[in-house]
């Protein structure tokens, strides 16, 4: 990413399209720990894009939802060094436990695997 891109999560780094999910699910890279579960794929565009699969199932309160997705938004935005892949992010039962600090940690190791 260039450093203009660094300060927001624009809309073309975005997954919203079920066909880009099932994209990455066909073939993805896996990286899982007990906070998040991270897919990954090449893709044929020049940046990176974000995914999000959070679900109520896993994490109940909409705040704690919400919480977790600008966690995560944030550590992708501050990965300077990341190539043109498609990352799907799924948190996990424990992720609602943590504090921003532990997650962002978390979601920068699984950056640097994939």
């Amino acid at each position: 990413m260039t450093p203009d891109n660094l300060s927001r999560f624009s809309k073309s780094m975005r997954i919203n399209k079920e066909e880009d999910f099932s994209f990455v699910f066909a073939q993805p890279n896996r990286s899982v720990d007990k906070f998040f579960s991270v897919i990954s794929r090449d893709n044929n565009l020049d940046l990176p894009r974000l995914g999000l699969s959070i679900s109520k199932k896993v994490v109940n309160l909409a705040v704690e939802r919400n919480r977790i997705k600008r966690v995560v938004r944030s550590a992708f935005i501050e990965q300077i060094n990341l190539k043109n892949h498609d990352f799907i992010v799924m948190a996990r039962r424990d992720a609602v436990k943590q504090g921003n600090k532990t997650l962002r940690n978390s979601l920068c190791n699984h950056f640097k695997k994939i």
